[in-house]
């Protein structure tokens, strides 16, 4: 019996990036070592901590903005760090 079991990859936003105790990273770097998932955008309002994310995943795209984030960005799940 074949495996039907359609393989898709789940494309994650991670919505907050703030410095206390690292929890946007910390959620970034979970979704990272999971199989199967990948962050592709992060999104802070504060630019000083999206120039941190894009340091930390520069394989990522970052934006200011929630709404910006959610237009331009091609995603399936969404992680809201507040």
């Amino acid at each position: 019996m074949q495996d039907k079991t359609i393989k898709k990859e789940i494309k994650c936003a991670v919505l907050g990036y703030g410095p206390a105790f690292n929890m946007g990273k910390y959620h970034c770097q979970l979704i990272k070592e999971t199989k199967g998932m990948r962050v592709v955008s992060i999104c802070d309002l504060n630019p000083e901590r999206t120039a941190v994310a894009k340091k930390d995943f520069p394989e990522v795209t970052t934006y200011n903005s929630a709404e910006e984030t959610l237009k331009k960005t091609d995603i399936d799940l969404v992680t809201i760090v507040t």
